[in-house]
């Protein structure tokens, strides 16, 4: 055997241990993160990754002109499933909800726990029609499939509010949440157990930009 060559596992064991020793460091490290950017109950990012998604979202609309959709969601009398149920019935409504959020989306999109019976759906390069459908869909979700504590369903339903973002719009991530709560306030005072956006039609015109002004914004966001 040459001398430059170094068994890669010597009796010794000591390079061995310490490859173990690292890779074991490896998967802790991200155990840690994950378990820093996740709600524990839900599964669902946390409202910090959330901040952050978003913001990083928004700038790559920014970059590539697409469109980014923000779904806010809350359940509807959350406290009323406590005040009857009980809080662990509360914690199963929270983690069905996630559940029927993760299987009406896409594996690119986002789904967080803001916080309490709050949720957040980012929607990367998606239009307000697709982004207002899959609300829909989450909504049906939520209110045709039971929900059994102690045998009985306990209907449980919720309101959602649908904002976009497109490329060439200067808003703040802050202002974008605040503008899908928004309509999320409203499907409250509607009703509840509905999804209210902004107009699509008005989307449409404000979004139909010529390859002209395109170029010309662009332009302007790179000085």
């Amino acid at each position: 055997m040459s001398d430059n060559v170094v068994p890669i596992c010597p009796k010794q064991g000591d390079p061995c241990a310490n490859k173990q020793e690292l890779a074991q460091l490896k998967l802790e490290v991200e155990r840690l993160s994950a378990l820093a950017r996740t709600d524990p109950l839900t599964g669902l990012f946390n409202f910090r990754h959330f901040t952050q998604a978003l913001s990083n979202e928004m700038e790559r609309t920014g970059r590539t002109g697409d469109s980014t959709v923000l779904i806010m969601l809350d359940l509807d009398f959350f406290k009323q499933v406590n005040d009857r149920w009980g809080h662990e019935a509360g914690n199963q409504a929270l983690q069905f909800t996630a559940q029927s959020i993760l299987s009406s989306i896409r594996k690119l999109d986002l789904a967080c726990r803001y916080g309490g019976e709050e949720f957040a759906i980012i929607l990367p390069a998606t239009d307000l029609l697709t982004g207002v459908k899959v609300a829909e869909r989450i909504r049906e979700s939520i209110d045709n499939t039971p929900l059994l504590v102690e045998g009985k369903d306990i209907g449980l339903t919720a309101s959602l509010g649908v904002a976009v973002f497109s490329g060439y719009s200067q808003e703040l991530p802050e202002q974008m949440v605040e503008r899908a709560d928004q309509y999320l306030y409203r499907a409250k005072q509607a009703g509840r157990n509905r999804v209210c956006h902004e107009d699509i039609d008005i989307y449409k015109r404000d979004s139909s930009v010529s390859a002209d002004e395109k170029a010309a914004l662009f332009g302007l966001s790179s000085d």
